[in-house]
């Protein structure tokens, strides 16, 4: 079983409403987190995997997550 949460929002980014620094101000304040692999490989053999993990949130969205989280 998977421990990760995850939040569906529906955001309308096509209005003329919503620009750069609007996208930037509500992924600072909510935090995101990506996970994911790449597989390099040439002829079906797998040469190198690298894991990815980024996390991109305020210090204050931190510090509010990990006192809810305690």
């Amino acid at each position: 079983m998977s421990d990760i949460e995850r939040y569906d929002v529906e955001l309308d980014l096509i209005g003329p409403e919503w620009s750069v620094a609007d996208l930037i101000d509500h992924l600072l304040h909510r935090g995101v987190c990506v996970k994911g692999n790449v597989t390099v490989s040439i002829a079906g053999i797998d040469l190198m995997t690298l894991g990815l993990q980024v996390v991109f949130a305020s210090t204050a969205t931190l510090r509010r997550r990990s006192k809810e989280a305690a």
